[in-house]
């Protein structure tokens, strides 16, 4: 999806994996007590959900207490469920799990220990991730960060600089300088090559804070985790474009001031609460590429204190405003 020169990630291509489903491949190497699946689910969800979500599969007949000691174990219902039952026919471990098994899972590819092999090499893992969430012409079961690459040059580059050079030697483009730069900034990097826009792209669309391999893994699977408690996220982007699209900040006409944005929203909406929190949502939903932050270039182009309330720092850059052309 691309508006403008910005290319988009949209995490809704990513395959749902529900809680229920993480919480019960936790025991694909036997019982356990809820406080060691917490811990072992701790970069994905929090310690009270696991355990939240631990109750309700217990009440569903999904769990059922060891007769000894304070462990849980999989019933036989539990063990049919999708993630688990791959599990086990793997015989995988649950540091296999959580590297290829929900990775893969989150995005749609087949769950055979056969199928998920090649994804143990983590820049196959991004070129499946960058394929499903930029919606690129390719298969994310055969992506490799080549053919990935291929295919971003020309949706993000040839396919709108119809004139721009490319020259194809086994198979891989090789870009004039001026090409890679733009290819850079379309990534939020200020240098690198082509292959690094790729790993920027699969980490950014995930709002991956690191994009180390471990990083970027578990930003895939919370990436594609579905809690009802948290559908109102979706309401929050969709709110906040709304907003943008009716209003902007002069003298611009693209774009609206994040201290005037939450004005506005907290005078439609209950749930602004402080603008610290409402900022921490923004730059979320930034990381994703769900909405696009722009920078403040001419300090005197707006008032002093909706220019203080207005900045939101990501990793030391300054942002003050939300673009109408992120929508």
């Amino acid at each position: 999806m691309m508006n403008g020169s910005v290319v988009v990630a949209d995490p809704s291509r990513l395959s749902p994996i529900s809680l229920g489903e993480l919480v019960l491949v936790g025991f694909c190497r036997g019982p356990k007590s809820a406080a060691r699946l917490s811990r072992g689910f701790a970069p994905y969800v929090s310690a009270n959900t696991v355990v939240r979500t631990v109750e309700e599969l217990q009440a569903e007949g999904f769990i059922e207490a060891e007769r000894r000691g304070r462990s849980l174990a999989a019933s036989d219902r539990g063990r049919k469920s999708r993630l688990l039952s791959a599990a086990l026919a793997g015989d995988m471990s649950f540091t296999k799990v959580k590297e290829t098994l929900l990775p893969c899972a989150a995005l749609g590819l087949g769950l055979s220990k056969t199928e998920i092999a090649r994804f143990g090499r983590v820049d196959n893992l991004r070129a499946a991730a960058v394929a499903v969430l930029y919606d690129l012409d390719l298969s994310p079961a055969v992506a490799t960060l080549s053919v990935a690459r291929e295919q971003l040059l020309h949706k993000v580059l040839w396919s709108r600089f119809p004139t721009m050079s490319r020259v194809v030697t086994n198979g891989k483009a090789k870009l004039d300088p001026f090409s890679v730069a733009i290819l850079r900034s379309v990534a939020g990097l200020e240098r690198g090559n082509v292959t690094s826009v790729v790993n920027a792209l699969a980490c950014g669309g995930l709002g991956a804070k690191d994009y180390g391999s471990d990083g970027f893994r578990q930003a895939l699977v919370r990436s594609s985790l579905r809690d009802p408690a948290d559908g109102r996220k979706d309401d929050f982007v969709s709110r906040v474009q709304a907003l943008v699209s009716d209003k902007v900040t002069p003298p611009f006409s693209d774009r609206l001031a994040v201290g005037t944005l939450y004005d506005a929203y907290g005078r439609e909406y209950d749930d602004a609460r402080s603008l610290s929190d409402f900022k921490d949502r923004l730059i979320s939903a930034h990381r994703h590429r769900r909405i696009l932050l722009r920078r403040l270039d001419n300090t005197r182009a707006i008032d002093t204190d909706l220019r203080e309330r207005s900045e939101i720092d990501v990793e030391g850059h300054k942002f003050h405003f939300v673009a109408r052309t992120a929508q």
